[in-house]
């Protein structure tokens, strides 16, 4: 039998495990039904979270967004709340906010040289949004996935995918994937924990796929992606493998790829649309960037006139 040393439960003037309420970047993807997927951070509490959020904007408010959607399909849209309005993911998660005031912005601006410590990209002194100070209302959690540090990456890349299919009436079938990501523990415990390595994937497919019914596009399912590894031979250690990361999406818009149901047999095919998010910089923890190959961050830019 093992015998593990627990300590003496102790005293506190507050929760131990909490969450502080911030600001949170989600990238928006959906027509007919508008999403906001959460961007993680594997080492900060604050954003150890995947959060699919199915919101609704204000009439005016999602008429403008559908207008630049429409104009800028490929482009990624980004909602955050705004910094008067700060709320932790675990409130949204449980249910327990279901409104923040956001604003909503097209595009990434990279970060000033030096990067100032706690920089968000998607600020008033900074950068402009396309649409500002709007009630977001928060209609249903699709996903809520705290991680887990415990648990191994997978040989191949496992997806949640998601989106609906309502015949009769406008974009009747949409449907989306985000990487089911893993933030596992590096390093043992007598040196600072690194957590990694995986991917923030955040895409839309070009179509609803026709081998799955539109109850379980709207609850949502994981498949897994063969043709994406997660794991290399190791150089140092013949024999084993280590996690890896790929530095761009291995498929575009329009290529047709397999994903296997709950991870089994048999294979079936979806086509992919526009990749909004592909991230491995600001998940994993930063010590690891200056030394992991094929590191990236693919979004698109912001334009040049929404910097301030």
């Amino acid at each position: 039998m093992v015998h593990f040393n627990i300590p003496p439960q102790m005293s506190y003037d507050h929760p131990e495990v909490d969450n502080p309420p911030c600001q949170h970047a989600f990238i928006l993807v959906g027509l007919e039904r508008i999403y906001g997927v959460h961007m993680t951070q594997y080492h900060c509490e604050k954003h150890k979270y995947q959060l699919i959020l199915h919101v609704d904007l204000p009439e005016e408010a999602r008429a403008e967004y559908l207008r630049q959607r429409d104009l800028y399909p490929d482009d990624t849209f980004i909602l955050c709340n705004r910094i008067e309005d700060k709320c932790s993911i675990p409130s949204l998660g449980g249910f327990a906010r279901t409104s923040f005031t956001g604003a909503i912005y097209r595009g990434f601006r990279p970060p000033p040289d030096p990067e100032p410590e706690g920089w968000f990209p998607w600020n008033d002194r900074e950068t402009l949004p396309v649409i500002d100070k709007i009630e977001i209302t928060v209609k249903r959690v699709v996903l809520w996935r705290p991680f887990a540090h415990h648990e191994p990456a997978p040989d191949t890349a496992s997806y949640f995918m998601w989106g609906h299919k309502e015949p009769g009436f406008g974009h009747t079938h949409e449907a989306h994937m985000t990487n089911l990501q893993t933030a596992e523990l590096l390093t043992g415990p007598h040196v600072p924990p690194l957590y990694g390595l995986d991917h923030d994937h955040v895409m839309s497919l070009a179509e609803a796929p026709e081998w799955i019914s539109g109850e379980m596009l709207n609850a949502g399912i994981v498949v897994s992606v063969p043709s994406i590894p997660r794991k290399e031979p190791d150089p140092g250690n013949p024999g084993r493998f280590r996690t890896c990361l790929l530095p761009e999406p291995p498929f575009a818009k329009g290529d047709t790829f397999a994903v296997m149901y709950r991870g089994i047999q048999p294979p079936r095919h979806v086509r992919a649309g526009p990749t909004f998010l592909w991230a491995s910089v600001v998940n994993n923890s930063p010590a690891l960037v200056p030394v992991t190959p094929n590191m990236s961050m693919i979004i698109s830019p912001m334009p040049e006139k929404y910097w301030l």
